[in-house]
């Protein structure tokens, strides 16, 4: 609300000092209501009483208490979303915050995969696929491929303190895919390999909201 306080000085007295108010035109493009513009008129003659424009404006300053309320309230409201919202986004932030100190546990046990032992997809090894989606908070599913000659092959899924969780087995040769669900995992982090005769040949991260 573009309104202006200004003092002033009653021209007729003088002796009242100083008054605060506002401007009457500048209220009057906002407030029509509280602003007096008409004047009535007796007319001598007849007795008729008038409505004329007035030669100066007036203001009713205490129809002005609603509206005053009013807009504190919705000031309140804003302030009070305001409030909510950082408190959310400061959950948020806790909340990655903990995400980046599991994942960083999670990096930790990883299993240490030099350069000759890196899978590459179609050249007939042995590989996984990072699940999808992820993060996930209903289900997910990983693509492996398991040569012909592949035997005892499992993808083993361990949680951010070590702990094994589930070893699911591999039974079937060539392109497969294998679905989790929430049911299964709680919300966390996990990192899940792929194990072959035991030995572990690539892992990567899950993410369970």
């Amino acid at each position: 609300m573009k309104l202006h306080p200004v003092t002033f000085i009653w021209k007729e007295r003088p002796q009242d000092g100083a008054k605060l108010g506002l401007i009457a035109q500048e209220v009057q493009q906002v407030i029509r209501e509280v602003v007096v513009d008409h004047e009535l008129v007796r007319d001598e003659r007849t007795g008729k009483i008038s409505s004329v424009p007035a030669q100066n404006l007036g203001l009713l300053y205490s129809d002005l208490i609603p509206v005053l309320i009013k807009g504190v309230q919705e000031q309140q409201q804003i302030i009070e979303e305001k409030e909510k919202r950082i408190t959310e986004l400061e959950v948020k932030v806790e909340e990655l915050k903990a995400l980046e100190e599991r994942l960083a546990r999670l990096e930790q046990l990883l299993p240490k995969i030099t350069e000759t032992d890196v899978l590459l997809e179609g050249d007939g090894r042995p590989f996984i696929k990072q699940n999808a989606p992820n993060p996930f908070s209903e289900t997910s599913s990983i693509d492996y491929f398991l040569p012909a000659n592949t035997r005892n092959a499992a993808i083993s899924i361990i949680d951010a303190t070590g702990k094994l969780v589930k070893m699911i087995p591999l039974e079937h040769t060539g392109p497969g895919k294998i679905n989790l669900t929430t049911h299964e995992l709680p919300a966390g982090s996990y990192v899940y390999t792929l194990l072959i005769d035991g030995k572990p040949l690539d892992s990567k991260i899950l993410i369970v909201n």
